[in-house]
C-alpha cells in the first residue's frame, strides 16, 4: 500500500510533495512489517511453531530500525522545508503513528514468547482452554491494523472513527475473556498457574494492540481536522461518527 498524492495538500515545490509522500510511505512500510509480524505470530500460536515464534522476534528488530528511519525522515523534512499548519500536523501525527505501530509490534512479540513458554513447559499447558473469544479478539486486532493503515494512506475520517468504535468493542471482549479465564482457573486447577498467567499476559497484549490502533485513529483525525480527540468517551465517538458520515472524505 502507498499513500495517495491526493491525501494531502499539493505544493508548487515538487520536492516538498515528494518528501511528504515519502514520509507517509515510510509509515505504511512500518505498518506492513507489523502486519507481517502479527500474521506470523498468529500462525505460530495456532501451530505451536517455535521457529515461527523466533522469526517474530527477529522481525521486531527490523520494525524498530524502520521506525527510527521514519523519525529521521521527518526531522529532515522539517529542517528542509520548515512546514507550517496542516503539513506540520501531518508530520507530527505521523511520528506519533509510527510510535504506536512500533508498540503494536512490541505487543506482538509477547504472542511469540507464549509459544516458546508453552514449548518449554512440555505439554503442561495443553489442557488450558483457549476459547473462540480470544481468537475473535486477535482477528479484531488484525482487522483494525489493516483498516488503520488504509485510513492513514487515504486520510479517511470515517474509517478512523470506525476504529474508535471497534476499540470499544475490543474492550468488552477483553473483559469477557478475562472473566472466562478466572472461571476456568477454579474449574481446572490441574493446569499450572504459570500457564494461566502467560495466557492472560497475551490477552492483555492483544487488547493493548487495539488501544494503540485507536491512538492511530486519533492521530489521523487530528491530521484531517486539527481536533485533539485523545481518550474519547462513548458520547464523543458517537458525535465523531455522525460528523464523519456527513463530511466528504479526503479520498472521495
Amino acid at each position: 500500500m502507498r499513500a495517495s498524492p491526493s491525501s494531502f495538500k499539493s505544493h508548487s515545490l515538487q520536492s516538498y510533495n515528494r518528501d511528504l509522500e515519502a514520509l507517509m510511505n515510510h509509515i505504511l512500510e512500518l505498518g506492513g512489517l507489523v502486519e507481517k509480524q502479527l500474521d506470523l505470530a498468529v500462525s505460530a500460536m495456532q501451530l505451536g511453531d517455535v521457529e515461527k515464534a523466533k522469526e517474530v522476534r527477529q522481525l521486531d528488530r527490523l520494525i524498530n530500525e524502520t521506525e527510527q528511519n521514519t523519525d529521521k525522515a521527518a526531522i529532515q523534512l522539517v529542517a528542509r522545508h520548515q512546514p507550517a499548519a496542516s503539513d506540520l500536523r501531518l508530520i507530527i501525527s505521523s511520528l506519533r503513528i509510527g510510535i504506536d505501530l512500533e508498540r503494536v509490534g512490541d505487543e506482538v512479540v509477547k504472542l511469540a514468547r507464549m509459544v516458546e513458554f508453552y514449548e518449554r513447559m512440555g505439554g503442561e499447558c495443553s489442557q488450558l482452554k483457549i476459547g473462540s473469544d480470544f481468537y475473535r479478539l486477535v482477528d479484531m486486532a488484525r482487522e483494525m491494523l489493516k483498516r488503520a493503515l488504509d485510513a492513514y494512506a487515504r486520510l479517511n475520517m470515517k474509517e478512523a472513527v470506525g476504529l474508535l468504535e471497534d476499540e470499544e468493542r475490543a474492550d468488552e471482549l477483553y473483559k469477557r475473556i478475562i472473566d472466562a479465564v478466572k472461571a476456568e482457573m477454579h474449574e481446572n486447577p490441574a493446569v499450572k498457574l504459570g500457564c494461566y498467567l502467560e495466557f492472560v499476559n497475551v490477552v492483555k497484549a492483544v487488547e493493548r494492540m487495539t488501544d494503540h490502533l485507536a491512538n492511530v485513529a486519533e492521530s489521523i483525525i487530528y491530521i484531517i481536522n486539527g481536533r485533539d480527540v485523545r481518550s474519547p468517551d462513548h458520547d464523543m465517538i458517537e458525535k465523531l461518527a455522525s460528523e464523519a458520515g456527513e463530511a466528504p472524505q479526503a479520498d472521495e
